[in-house]
């Protein structure tokens, strides 16, 4: 089973929106904020960023993650993209900058 975020954006969903790398190609790619999500990605740890590249960049379903971060059981892959998806989350929470990039552009 592979992960299959919400393809619009809402605020209820606007953290795994902006995961997606090509989220915004209907609307033509806002290059300003790809950079700023990476930059809030790379301020995670390593086993986060793995996680989460794992799951929105290279679609590995939960089974193939638990292969790739050497975990027994896809359950525990799931614990760990969510536990990522927390971390990511209060880590844009924090930046001023794609927080309000995202308060001027998409209201959220």
């Amino acid at each position: 089973m592979k992960y299959e975020p919400a393809s619009k954006l809402n605020s209820e969903n606007f953290i795994e929106w902006l995961m997606m790398p090509h989220a915004q190609e209907e609307e033509g790619t806002d290059w300003e904020l790809v950079e700023l999500v990476r930059e809030v990605l790379s301020s995670l740890s390593e086993a986060d960023q793995q996680a989460l590249d794992g799951i929105f960049y290279q679609r590995q379903t939960y089974q193939e993650l638990a292969a790739t971060l050497n975990i027994r059981a896809k359950s525990h892959a799931w614990r760990k993209v969510d536990s990522a998806m927390k971390n990511m989350q209060k880590a844009i929470l924090n930046n001023d900058e794609l927080m309000l990039k995202l308060k001027e552009k998409y209201g959220i």
